[in-house]
């Protein structure tokens, strides 16, 4: 039915037409940046660690990643 345009709380309209949504629905928007880019630094800094991502959009296994690397 399209690109999603507008949502209310009874209907989606898309491009081409409108879909009627139930009552309570919950809309996601997945388009959203959820990894920023932000400034380097160092993960190991003295007794300070810095949580980060180091695989893109595997935060999980980045910290099990992180966790095996020799300081």
């Amino acid at each position: 039915m399209g690109y999603l345009e507008a949502v209310t709380a009874t209907s989606m309209q898309l491009s081409k037409g409108t879909h009627a949504v139930p009552t309570n629905a919950v809309f996601i928007d997945c388009a959203a940046d959820g990894l920023p880019k932000v400034p380097e630094v160092k993960v190991f800094d003295g007794n300070k660690i810095t949580l980060q991502t180091v695989r893109m959009c595997q935060q999980v296994s980045g910290v099990n990643y992180l966790g095996r690397q020799p300081r």
